[in-house]
């Protein structure tokens, strides 16, 4: 890290290189996705200073990883999380399973890993690395069968390693859950960009099941039924995609011929971090944006002013090879 004062910033990331850090500021397009410390000194967003020592801000991300957690509650067993990961030009696998526990998700995590990421098995972290590279798709892949073939839990959540969460995620999630109709239910997003939502229209606050095909993005952190995954995984489509990306066009196309709903959030529950320093040349796009993203958003959840379900959410358009 830089031995440079830095202003505090919600928005830059922890992780220096080559004296630039990711900044995950929504309105933000840079073709990597990193920024200087002069650009950050003279921000509009700068709070406080830190201080001489920024490394300082990695303080909460060590605390979080090593904090003490209660075990996971009888309905949080129904739970069984999954992350992929590997080489990035600025790492964000570790502040991405910190985020998982400020998103109030207590679970073990069970890392996938590309060679050469070289991530550490902590409180709670299950480190299963890979013997050879395998891309992206079928790096997720095997995190999602392993979630079938070794847990017994009813909600199976794949995460990638590049996210940020808001302290409601995991209570937003659970909450919906209870309302999601099973024979329709084809997974649950936490990440909301931009680009999911209608071209029309303004959606109220909640759930909201849109169909959207090979239009849709943002496979960031979907959670699935035992159900639905099965059957998305045994999915044609599914089987006979061999790319090293593409999960959320592949997955999305799967949902739409199998009469499967995906259900988005608004606000979304999670944000993109790893834009312009991707594994798989992903760039900064204005329509990534997470809508309506907040830190701080949990206070809906507690008092459940948030409204009920969308009860007809068939929003989107239906394409399966766009």
């Amino acid at each position: 890290m830089s031995a440079c004062p830095l202003p505090a910033c919600r928005h830059r990331g922890p992780f220096a290189h080559a004296g630039r850090w990711p900044c995950r500021h929504p309105q933000l397009i840079v073709p990597d996705g990193l920024v200087s410390a002069e650009y950050c000194s003279t921000c509009s967003c700068a709070e406080q200073p830190l201080g001489a020592d920024s490394g300082s801000a990695q303080l909460p991300l060590a605390s979080l990883l090593a904090a003490p957690r209660a075990a996971p509650s009888a309905s949080d067993r129904s739970l069984a999380i999954a992350m992929i990961t590997a080489p990035r030009p600025v790492r964000t696998v570790e502040r991405s399973l910190a985020e998982l526990r400020r998103g109030g998700f207590e679970q073990t995590v069970h890392l996938f890993e590309e060679p050469g990421t070289g991530a550490a098995s902590g409180p709670d972290v299950v480190v299963r690395t890979n013997q050879r590279r395998r891309g992206m798709w079928s790096n997720w892949l095997q995190a999602a069968e392993f979630l079938l073939d070794a847990t017994t839990a009813n909600r199976l959540l794949v995460c990638e390693d590049d996210i940020q969460l808001c302290p409601a995620a995991a209570a937003t999630l659970a909450r919906g859950w209870r309302c999601f109709p099973p024979s329709e239910f084809g997974l649950a997003s936490l990440y909301t960009p931009l680009h999911n939502l209608p071209a029309k229209g303004k959606l109220s606050r909640g759930w909201h099941g849109l169909i959207l095909g090979r239009v849709n993005w943002g496979s960031l952190a979907y959670c699935f039924s035992r159900q639905s995954l099965r059957r998305i995984l045994s999915f044609e489509v599914v089987r006979r995609h061999d790319t090293h990306k593409d999960t959320d066009s592949v997955i999305g196309a799967a949902c739409v011929a199998l009469g499967l709903r995906m259900y988005f959030h608004l606000p979304s529950l999670a944000a993109h971090t790893g834009a312009g320093c991707s594994t798989v040349d992903h760039i900064p796009l204005a329509d990534s944006a997470p809508v309506d993203f907040d830190l701080e958003f949990g206070s809906l959840v507690a008092d459940q002013s948030e409204g009920p379900l969308d009860a007809a959410p068939r929003l989107g358009i239906a394409v399966l090879n766009q």
